[in-house]
């Protein structure tokens, strides 16, 4: 029987699979999820094919190849774009910043929202927070981040410096010296003298209890504003 001319596609509930092919490895998947969550693979599977010819993806034979893409990272991401198929709570650090990276590339930002709010949780180094942070342009990371290290008793490391930048570590010492403004004395009295009290009789603030903030976002400008 001919239903050609008598029926419709359901704009809900009709689902096309698309085949990837990533690092050897083949994956097939909803296609819908891709292209309502991202513009740019909408716009990929809304090109034109060219009469005759197999567009990729439809199949086994004809995937959709994913060059320069982690097979591992593809599955962190489909985990959290298929949360019926895998409890996305199972994912590790090191996981969510592969959703972070991907979700990122190809501008899925419900994903992106999701990978942010988890890891806002997850890291607890301010140095991989801000290194995250500028990788992956999340500034709202980035005063807490720069605060932790102000407030840090120990100076920052060589390593500290590979891995954030001359210009950032630069910045960082900057608002850290600045501690030693905020609580010069002023009365020259015996105790404030020898560093136990502060301005005027109040208690001295120590560094981890100090909030710099203010200190950084006027020292790095427009780098920290969302």
């Amino acid at each position: 029987m001919d239903l050609s001319n008598s029926t419709s596609k359901h704009p809900d509930f009709y689902f096309t699979d698309v085949v990837f092919l990533v690092e050897g490895v083949l994956f097939k998947v909803h296609r819908r999820n891709f292209e309502n969550d991202s513009e740019i693979f909408q716009t990929m599977f809304s090109l034109p094919v060219a009469e005759g010819s197999i567009p990729d993806g439809s199949s086994d034979e004809h995937p959709l190849i994913l060059q320069g893409i982690s097979k591992d990272d593809f599955v962190q991401l489909l985990r959290v774009m298929f949360p019926h198929y895998d409890s996305e709570d199972s994912l590790t650090l090191n996981q969510w910043v592969s959703v972070l990276n991907l979700s990122t590339m190809w501008r899925f930002d419900r994903l992106r929202a999701i990978a942010i709010r988890k890891l806002s949780v997850l890291l607890d180094d301010p140095i991989q927070r801000i290194v995250l942070a500028k990788t992956y342009h999340v500034t709202e990371w980035l005063v807490p981040a720069l605060n932790a290290l102000a407030r840090r008793a120990e100076t920052l490391q060589p390593a500290d410096v590979e891995q954030i930048g001359v210009d950032y570590a630069l910045k960082v010492a900057a608002v850290r010296e600045s501690f030693g403004e905020s609580t010069q004395c002023r009365c020259q009295c015996y105790s404030c003298y020898n560093g136990h009290r502060s301005d005027y009789g109040r208690p001295a603030a120590s560094r981890g209890a100090t909030d710099f903030s203010a200190k950084i976002r006027s020292v790095f400008g427009v780098e920290v504003l969302p």
